[in-house]
């Protein structure tokens, strides 16, 4: 029995080409159908290897496509997967990294990002905070540069009432790395033999700022043969314009 091509080319060169029996064929409707679809009139229907499918024929066509299609869902899965690794990666490089701004290294957070369902899910998870710890006893004027830290903490008994100045460092002021309507909170930490002692007034870049002590009664002493914590939110709002909350806190 003679087999032609639908789409009338010798070669069966047109697109999505299939087999159709000759025109001097006997009519035999089920022959006809296994040709156009399997390509041939001896074709094995009980075949399930898909490499044996012919070309042409309607079967191979088929295939194709679902092998096209199988091919793009793990060509995009491959590529979603590649993103949600770069993005990792570019978060981990960001935060084991520093970057200067305005000259001062700055820390992120650690920040990891997963994704579920193609959502970004953002989490903190045990974030550090960098600390600064000097022997040096509390006394005179202290600056602490939170470009540095923002938590200060002596090891030393202090030995006289003190000041606290808040900045970025000697030559950045903390105006220039604040925006207004953000804050920071500062920590200044003391222990204390018989005589204790406290600070006597806050600056931040220099300017005095008047705090809004917890409990609405500003410290007059510290706590004897303890360890004082002061912990003070610094709010900016307006240019090199700050609100201050403070609390004294008894640690022994």
């Amino acid at each position: 029995m003679a087999a032609e091509n639908i789409d009338n080319t010798v070669g069966g060169t047109g697109l999505f080409n299939a087999k159709i029996p000759g025109l001097s064929d006997a009519a035999d409707i089920q022959a006809a159908l296994r040709l156009y679809h399997y390509g041939s009139y001896a074709y094995d229907g009980s075949n399930t290897n898909t490499a044996n499918l012919l070309t042409p024929s309607i079967a191979k066509h088929l295939q194709n496509l679902v092998d096209t299609d199988a091919l793009e869902v793990v060509n995009r899965t491959a590529a979603d997967a590649a993103e949600v690794l770069a993005r990792n990666a570019a978060i981990t490089t960001h935060n084991s990294s520093t970057t200067n701004v305005h000259g001062i290294a700055d820390t992120s957070l650690l920040a990891t990002k997963s994704y579920v369902d193609g959502i970004d899910q953002s989490s903190l998870v045990s974030p550090k905070e960098l600390t600064t710890i000097s022997a040096t006893a509390a006394t005179g004027a202290i600056n602490i540069d939170v470009a540095t830290s923002s938590i200060d903490i002596r090891t030393s008994n202090a030995v006289a009432n003190w000041t606290i100045n808040i900045r970025g460092n000697a030559t950045t002021t903390l105006n220039s790395l604040m925006a207004t309507g953000q804050q920071i909170s500062v920590v200044f930490e003391s222990p204390q033999s018989g005589t204790a002692y406290y600070p006597t007034a806050l600056t931040v870049d220099g300017a005095s700022v008047t705090p809004k002590w917890l409990g609405g009664i500003a410290p007059s002493s510290g706590n004897i043969n303890s360890t004082d914590v002061y912990v003070y939110t610094i709010r900016k709002t307006g240019a090199a314009t700050f609100t201050a909350l403070a609390s004294q806190n008894k640690f022994a």
